[in-house]
């Protein structure tokens, strides 16, 4: 399986992604399908005969619209307040010939989207020409939980793994925008939000990983046998969880790809 994560820019591709209320993100508001970035996909995907996502702010219909009171946040000093659903925070997909493929709405908002968008009604999968083949889409904060919840390491819950799973998904995409840690200002790449990703896409790689220590401990135990009786009979191969790293480190990481071979 192969996870790609969008690590720099936005989930909203053109319009950047912080918007504090919904009269200040409506005039940026796209029509799905017609809209600028849907058009870009469209135009791009039809030049390189390939397939491209992009996020961007999707207008609702106006039956879709509605208005909700947001509870109040005593850790951040803010009051209960209305605000209005006018928008969702989308992803379109566009194939090789430009054509309009599907679309999907971030289900687990954040913070910020939560003034202004309506969430989806869950995560998506689409099913393409090999070698692509199962393709899964989720957007930033889906790698999360939805409150209540609360995460666990070993209960979890893994929603998007969970759904990628029972999917038997070959290809995740994920839109992400997320927050510097701070940790190490020297490195181009932020790894301890890379671990954390990973970490919350546990159930995806760990049995790889864990098959892959018992068959390179299982090979050790043969090539050490072997040693001893003059003759190497051993043999055996692993999986693992790569993350790619750029080959020029002096250079803005724009995309980071994890690789789970053996799945």
């Amino acid at each position: 399986m192969t996870i790609c994560f969008r690590s720099r820019g936005h989930t909203l591709g053109f319009t950047g992604y912080v918007f504090p209320d919904a009269p200040s993100i409506s005039p940026y508001l796209e029509e799905p399908r017609t809209g600028p970035t849907s058009s870009f996909c469209a135009s791009l995907a039809a030049r390189l005969h390939c397939y491209v996502v992009a996020g961007y702010p999707e207008r609702l219909k106006p039956e879709e619209v509605h208005r909700v009171v947001l509870p109040a946040d005593h850790e951040k000093g803010t009051e209960a307040r209305e605000v209005d659903k006018v928008g969702a925070n989308s992803a379109a997909l566009y194939g090789p010939d430009g054509q309009f493929v599907g679309d999907y709405r971030k289900t687990n908002l954040y913070e910020t989207d939560m003034t202004w968008a309506r969430a989806g009604t869950g995560f998506t999968t689409f099913l393409l020409p090999p070698p692509l083949n199962t393709v899964s889409l989720g957007i930033c904060m889906d790698l999360n939980v939805q409150p209540p919840a609360v995460w666990d390491l070993t209960l979890g819950p893994y929603e998007v793994a969970e759904y990628c799973a029972a999917q038997r998904t070959n290809l995740l995409v994920l839109l992400n925008a997320w927050l510097d840690s701070k940790e190490d200002p020297e490195e181009d790449i932020d790894w301890d939000t890379i671990n954390y990703w990973a970490l919350r896409l546990r159930p995806l790689w760990a049995k790889v990983v864990e098959d892959a220590g018992d068959a390179r401990a299982e090979t050790k135990a043969h090539d050490d046998a072997a040693d001893g009786a003059g003759s190497d009979s051993g043999s055996g191969s692993g999986s693992d969880l790569e993350v790619n790293q750029p080959r020029d480190r002096r250079k803005p990481v724009e995309e980071l790809v994890v690789v789970v071979r053996g799945v």
